[in-house]
């Protein structure tokens, strides 16, 4: 597998540190997971005019679109996957949307350009902001831990993980 990000180098998200990086840790995760072996998963972004948007594309089997708000709730796989080899509880998801929900942000979840999954998360640019952490070092620390998790064996990140990084 490979993570290729077209992150913009200075593209800032103002944002708890601690939840960007598990809203990207939760994310890449899921891509790995759901993706098929040697897949290309891309990470992007962009900074509009009210709102800082960050994407995860994967190559796997996308979501169908009656299931991709129901994703979203704690505990909830789809059928396909439920009955599968691939581990999860369904709750990573469900902790993305928590949190993107506290920085009064959405996710949406759609058909990425490639085929698969694309999982866009928006967070609103405030007026006034105390803390603003560039994405792109935020997300190379939440794919080298994604990819040390990959090489130890494990399945699946704890979406409790120690935010203070």
């Amino acid at each position: 597998m490979t993570v290729r990000s077209d992150l913009p180098p200075r593209l800032s998200a103002m944002a708890d540190r601690g939840a960007l990086r598990q809203i990207l840790l939760n994310l890449l995760d899921n891509a790995v997971k759901y993706g098929p072996p040697g897949q290309t998963v891309r990470v992007g972004g962009a900074r509009g005019e009210d709102a800082v948007r960050i994407w995860v594309d994967d190559e796997g089997p996308g979501v169908p679109e009656e299931y991709r708000r129901k994703i979203l709730q704690p505990y909830y796989r789809l059928e396909r996957d439920a009955e599968s080899a691939v581990g999860g509880s369904g709750i990573g998801l469900a902790v993305v949307e928590e949190l993107v929900q506290m920085h009064d942000g959405r996710i949406v979840v759609e058909d990425a350009p490639t085929g698969g999954a694309r999982f866009l998360v928006e967070l609103p640019i405030p007026a006034t902001a105390t803390a603003e952490w560039p994405v792109q070092q935020v997300m190379q620390q939440a794919q080298a831990e994604a990819r040390a998790t990959r090489d130890a064996g494990v399945v699946g990140v704890s979406p409790i993980a120690d935010n203070k990084a």
